[in-house]
């Protein structure tokens, strides 16, 4: 995990620390061997550490984010590909405990091989990388937990690299995911039941959302994925045929999976015999309103025994209730 810049004598305390991740002890040796040589690293780590702890001040987290500001570019350069994104300094790059735990991955096709990867619990694949995202198939990316971002190709070499025990959540954004032309693409989605452990799925078609016919999503919802799924988010385009898309779910005896339809400003999640609809805010409602009024027939039958709409985190009124049409009005609680 150090540069090649750095101290030869350092390699077996960075191994130290890469072999047993779970312990501040390692760490705790190579900040006190960096702060020997004045390396900033080594306060930075020692800084974070405290952090974790909840044992720090105010004044050490200033200095702690002043340390990240003058240095994060170097640390980042660690694994080749992370940090070199347009967002490489938002929140889904972060340090914790002193190394990389989440990242913008732009693919390059290098730095596979890095035990820096040990520590890293989340990866936002780029869509500035040329590379094929070789670097998903590192061995080392045994703690990974949220991989979103994936194309088609990304995905591949997810699916054909080892294990990722630790994987619970997923983002597709694939080329095509209905029809005859998407039966690739919905195969390599279905092989994700070699990730046991993946709860949370979460489909965005590239080429188009996923279009009004429920029936459209039946390759999906017979297989055995969504079975050991807590929440699957679709990107639909409105309107959409919710009722149809309530009944594959009876159908296929998918009660307690929360599935979510979304569109920009407004999702849609259906759970059992419950549905909410969540508007961004006020603005997003006023801008949906008529998507919402045209998606009354989709609502037909009926079968929902609770119905909630939601602008944020309030309930809607009865004026804003009105805006969406009889439907709305008639069944929202």
């Amino acid at each position: 995990m150090q540069r090649r810049d750095d101290d030869p004598a350092l390699v077996p305390l960075f191994d130290a620390v890469a072999e047993a991740p779970d312990d501040d002890g390692p760490r705790h040796v190579l900040a006190d061997a960096l702060l020997e040589r004045g390396d900033p690293r080594g306060e930075f780590i020692s800084l974070q550490l405290l952090r974790a702890q909840g044992t720090s001040t105010p004044k050490q987290q200033a200095r702690e984010k002043r340390l990240e500001e003058d240095h994060w570019r170097r640390w980042f350069s660690e694994v080749p590909g992370v940090g070199v994104a347009p967002t490489a300094l938002t929140p889904v790059n972060d340090f914790h405990r002193g190394f990389l735990r989440s990242c913008v991955l732009a693919p390059c096709g290098a730095g596979v091989d890095s035990p820096a990867w040990r520590m890293v619990e989340r990866i936002d694949v780029s869509t500035v990388g040329l590379g094929e995202g070789r670097e998903l198939a590192a061995p080392a990316l045994t703690r990974l937990a949220v991989l979103t971002g994936l194309d088609a190709a990304c995905l591949q070499v997810v699916l054909s690299g080892p294990e990722k025990p630790a994987l619970r959540e997923l983002g597709f954004a694939g080329p095509w995911l209905q029809g005859d032309r998407g039966r690739k693409d919905q195969r390599q989605v279905l092989a994700l039941t070699r990730f046991p452990g993946l709860r949370v799925l979460r489909l965005a078609p590239g080429a188009r959302p996923f279009r009004h016919r429920a029936d459209g999503l039946a390759w999906l919802f017979e297989s055995p994925l969504p079975r050991q799924l807590e929440r699957l988010v679709l990107w639909t385009e409105l309107p959409f045929d919710v009722a149809g898309t309530q009944a594959l779910l009876q159908k296929y005896r998918l009660d307690r999976l929360e599935l979510e339809l979304a569109n920009a400003g407004v999702t849609l999640t259906l759970q059992g015999d419950e549905l909410t609809v969540r508007f961004e805010n006020e603005s997003w409602l006023g801008l949906r309103a008529q998507s919402m009024r045209n998606l009354a027939p989709h609502f037909a039958p009926f079968p929902y025994r609770r119905f909630r709409v939601l602008v944020g985190e309030q309930r809607a009124t009865k004026e804003q209730l009105a805006t969406l049409g009889d439907v709305f009005v008639a069944h929202a609680s």
